[in-house]
């Protein structure tokens, strides 16, 4: 037999048997962890909108979601899927999948005088009130003039690309008793608080503003 055929025959049985000597996964080994559906994921995260950095997991801890339940923003849960413990990933979130655009009609001129008393309005300050339906919401003061205050009831977000920066820490099954709201959330409505934006102050109560002006519409379902 010619030694280079000999050659191939003795590579192709060490192959065949590099392949049945265990080089693959054991058979009934558990696959390794991802993000899916119904799974308790634990992320590290950064939040950059317009070159700023808005929100981070670092200083208050990790965030905690449930996959596939709604409890972060549409854009970062659709794109974290696949995703496996210790993989970092950066993830652009456009304004429909984030906090939606700019809602004109959430924009509306009130008298000073259906503020409480003793509140002095100031540009930045966020209000909080109830709308005719008994819903809550919270406004900017986006301007003062004389006795007319401008309120912008758009959330702090809405009409930004996010940027975020995640890493995946942990994944594990979901546990029967509902995880703690995170710190990204789609709407202040489903519970989680960040990172919307940065933390707002203790809020003094406004008078429910003219009909016309509602509070913004949730994006669609998706997590603070």
């Amino acid at each position: 037999m010619p030694h280079t055929s000999r050659r191939l025959m003795i590579l192709t049985g060490l192959l065949l048997l590099t392949a049945s000597s265990g080089y693959a996964a054991p058979k009934g080994a558990p696959m390794p962890a991802v993000v899916a559906d119904n799974m308790l994921v634990t992320l590290d995260y950064t939040l950059t909108v317009d070159g700023k950095v808005v929100d981070a997991s670092k200083g208050h801890g990790p965030l905690k979601y449930v996959q596939g339940r709604g409890q972060i923003i549409p854009g970062l849960e659709r794109q974290g899927a696949g995703l496996h413990v210790g993989e970092a990933k950066e993830v652009p979130v456009a304004p429909k999948d984030g906090y939606g655009d700019l809602n004109p009609p959430a924009v509306t001129d009130v008298p000073r005088t259906k503020l409480p008393p003793n509140v002095e309005p100031k540009v930045g300050m966020i209000l909080t009130g109830h709308d005719q339906s008994g819903r809550t919401f919270q406004a900017r003061i986006a301007a003062v003039k004389g006795e007319t205050v401008h309120l912008d009831m758009n959330h702090p977000l809405a009409g930004k690309t996010l940027n975020f920066s995640v890493k995946v820490l942990e994944i594990a099954p979901a546990p029967a008793t509902p995880v703690g709201s995170g710190a990204v959330s789609d709407n202040r409505s489903h519970g989680p608080d960040a990172p919307t934006a940065p933390a707002a102050p203790a809020a003094p109560v406004v008078s429910p503003p003219p009909a016309k002006a509602t509070a913004p519409a949730a994006p669609a379902k998706k997590s603070s």
